[in-house]
């Protein structure tokens, strides 16, 4: 049911957003730099029905962290928290070590596990994990990354990678993995986008549009990693889940453009139950991520700030917990507002697919 849910769902999307006489297929960063190969090894890219739609980010050996809205469907019968239905498993594929489109290595998931507050209505709660069957050529071509809790504050300089759109008005299919710089945007302005705002440490981290060239995610980058690095080392601070910008809805990195990112550390109590990896590994705190994986993580074109050394795992489920009456208080008006890009993404490409199936 789940296959015809998101299909439905996002086809309806894509007329609501009046996309369809320009759905040309899935894209990258607007306003970023192409990476080197094996420069990111964590980065992968998700396919429903072997159309890639959103990126994603090792974590573990057999696990990809994502937005939940990439692979969960809303449930017609329910609304709220949970009113979602997660896709089938056998219709979801992951490409790796490649910053190519064409992978050549594929993992099928085994399992998808959505946030259990996760609603498709407000966007909120949006982080989803796969288990996925490890190919024989993963350890030699991938790296998992483990979970930032350093604290981030206005001004912070941090980066993004995808396969999504590289210009706000062209929506070509992508050839090769980006990254871009983002400045962390302040509580005011991160506040006028999200009513649910609480801090860059809480549900979010927000960056917005600084200065041209515009520079940004965009549709098809939707679960991709938002990262910080230190000597060369990254570390997973956030998921690309929404933005908004007034009232040009379609077109991303404008000056009015907010970016929403789920903070990954705000949910560590989740995860670590779901994958049965505790929150001191996760964060590399207790077992040494950074050695086994530094090795196989270049140094790229793009600079981040250092990480700020906290320690807020202690209270990951305490947090995730408070998650779910806050995502409850987010208006109706502000979710009206936000616009997932990875739905945006599939949507185009299932309208070029009926295009050429209509013709």
């Amino acid at each position: 049911m789940c296959r015809r849910l998101c299909a439905e769902g996002l086809l309806v999307l894509l007329v609501l957003l009046g996309l369809a006489a320009a759905a040309t297929g899935s894209e990258r960063v607007v306003g970023g730099a192409a990476v080197g190969d094996g420069a990111l090894p964590f980065v992968v890219r998700l396919f429903l029905d072997n159309r890639p739609y959103c990126g994603g980010t090792l974590i573990g050996a057999e696990w990809v962290v994502t937005a939940a809205h990439c692979v969960a469907a809303s449930d017609p019968q329910k609304t709220g928290p949970g009113s979602f239905v997660a896709c089938d498993p056998a219709t979801l594929k992951v490409g790796y070590g490649s910053v190519s489109s064409d992978f050549g290595s594929y993992a099928a998931v085994e399992s998808v596990v959505v946030h259990p507050a996760f609603n498709p209505g407000q966007i909120t709660s949006d982080i989803a994990l796969l288990k996925i069957r490890r190919g024989s050529d993963m350890a030699q071509r991938t790296a998992f990354i483990g979970v930032s809790t350093a604290n981030v504050t206005a001004g912070e300089r941090v980066v993004a990678a995808g396969w999504g759109q590289t210009a706000a008005d062209n929506p070509a299919q992508a050839s090769t993995l980006m990254s871009a710089e983002l400045v962390v945007a302040d509580d005011a302005t991160c506040r006028s986008g999200a009513l649910d705002w609480d801090g860059q440490n809480g549900l979010y981290v927000c960056t917005s549009y600084t200065k041209p060239p515009a520079v940004g995610p965009c549709f098809g980058d939707s679960g991709g990693p938002l990262v910080m690095r230190t000597d060369g080392v990254y570390a997973l601070l956030a998921l690309v889940s929404f933005q908004t910008n007034g009232d040009n809805k379609m077109l991303c990195a404008q000056p009015s453009t907010i970016n929403y990112f789920s903070r990954v550390s705000t949910y560590l109590g989740f995860i670590s139950s779901a994958t049965g990896i505790s929150p001191g590994a996760l964060t590399g705190e207790t077992t040494p991520w950074t050695q086994a994986n530094s090795a196989s993580i270049k140094e790229s074109a793009d600079s981040a700030s250092s990480e700020k050394s906290t320690d807020s795992a202690t209270n990951a489920k305490s947090v995730d917990s408070a998650n779910n009456a806050s995502s409850e208080k987010s208006a109706e008006s502000a979710a009206a507002r936000r616009l997932h890009m990875g739905a945006a993404a599939l949507a185009m490409t299932l309208a070029a697919a009926l295009a050429s199936v209509l013709a």
